[in-house]
């Protein structure tokens, strides 16, 4: 009886930077993102007539937690697209046609691909909060914080990166403590947002 256990697309590089350790005006770090992980199982029982049948399990095995970053980083995704989270802007005016007055909230972010994709949108990005809330894009605004970064699904040729602010729908007072940029390949990055 033999079990083979085969891991495919497991790449998970982090960098971990210390409060005091990187000096100023040093360049953001480039972190390799992680992706799903698979574990294939292949069984081999003898059965009572000492024949071999073969078995073959494939079960997705959860993958290591993602290790945040601190903003301005690059996170890669293998032969995919270089993802920034570049800052967060907590006070972005209200618009101007409503009658909430509360401020707004905006991330600087940019994707560059690597590699033919159907396009980029807000949809892979939102924001959480310590207690695992998660706040996603604005679906409408009548005036974005400028350059803005598109909210529908927008072409981009290989090589080329698309860099702007995404309006974020979170109150003025949640405790934001990430950034998250997931797909729907399970790849999840996700940026640190400080204090």
């Amino acid at each position: 009886m033999g079990i083979t256990v085969l891991r495919t697309s497991l790449l998970l590089m982090a960098a971990v930077l210390l409060a005091g350790c990187a000096s100023p005006g040093a360049a953001p770090a480039t972190i390799t993102a992680q992706v799903p992980v698979t574990v294939t199982e292949s069984v081999n029982p003898v059965g009572a007539d000492g024949a071999s049948p073969s078995a073959a399990i494939s079960t997705p095995s959860s993958p290591v937690a993602a290790v945040p970053v601190p903003l301005g980083s690059t996170q890669t995704i293998p032969n995919q697209a270089r993802v920034t989270a570049y800052s967060i802007d907590r006070n972005v005016p209200p618009e101007q046609y409503t009658t909430d007055a509360s401020p707004r909230t905006a991330l600087d972010i940019e994707v560059c691909l690597d590699a033919p994709a159907s396009g980029v949108s807000s949809a892979p990005w939102s924001l959480t909060d310590a207690s695992g809330g998660r706040y996603t894009a604005d679906s409408y605004t009548s005036d974005p914080k400028l350059p803005e970064y598109p909210g529908a699904s927008t072409l981009v040729v290989v090589g080329e990166c698309i860099r702007g602010w995404l309006i974020i729908k979170a109150p003025a007072n949640a405790a934001i403590t990430g950034v998250r940029y997931g797909l729907q390949d399970g790849t999840v990055l996700r940026g640190s947002v400080p204090a």
